[in-house]
């Protein structure tokens, strides 16, 4: 994460599953909506999201693990 972003707004998001960039939402500065398909029942995952500005990418500061279960 840069000590100082320079007042730059976020120009966009990555997204991270397991730790392996997932989204590359790039320039996307809106709100994005993102399904993570193909999750295997009963496995954890840990989900990342980064933002971007023009000083470049942050720390991962919005991270969970879940655990997929089925859909009822």
């Amino acid at each position: 994460m840069p000590l100082d972003d320079g007042g730059s707004p976020i120009t966009g998001y990555r997204l991270y599953l397991n730790d392996v960039l997932h989204y590359d939402g790039a320039g996307l500065s809106t709100e994005v909506i993102y399904t993570v398909v193909d999750l295997s029942v009963g496995f954890d995952y840990k989900i990342s999201v980064t933002a971007i500005n023009a000083k470049g990418e942050g720390l991962d500061k919005a991270s969970v693990v879940l655990t997929a279960a089925s859909h009822p």
